[in-house]
């Protein structure tokens, strides 16, 4: 997993906020590459940029990064054992999302 993220505090300042409480399960796969592979086509990312599996403090998920979007806010997966589960982020999470980038771009 890669180490993170220039410029990228405001996402993750509110993906912290936020929670796994603001995702819901979505699927669940048993190779990481499929995980990543998923959140690449859901994204709508080309071949290149694949997203890379990051590890934030303080945050109890692990979330994606790419060269498009840098922290993927839409996506995140938990691993427990052997499955990755991938969760969504809610509609209500995402307005939330949106309201609260708002705020940081007129600050």
């Amino acid at each position: 997993m890669a180490t993170v993220l220039k410029g990228q505090n405001a996402k993750i300042n509110f993906i912290k906020d936020l929670g796994k409480d603001g995702y819901k399960l979505f699927a669940t796969y048993f190779k990481l590459v499929d995980v990543q592979e998923s959140v690449r086509h859901l994204c709508m990312l080309p071949t290149s940029d694949m997203p890379i599996a990051v590890k934030i403090k303080g945050v109890d998920f692990i979330l994606f990064n790419t060269k498009c979007f840098g922290v993927v806010v839409d996506y995140m997966f938990v691993q427990a054992g052997d499955v990755f589960e991938l969760y969504e982020i809610t509609s209500e999470s995402y307005n939330k999302y949106e309201q609260y980038m708002r705020g940081v771009v007129q600050a």
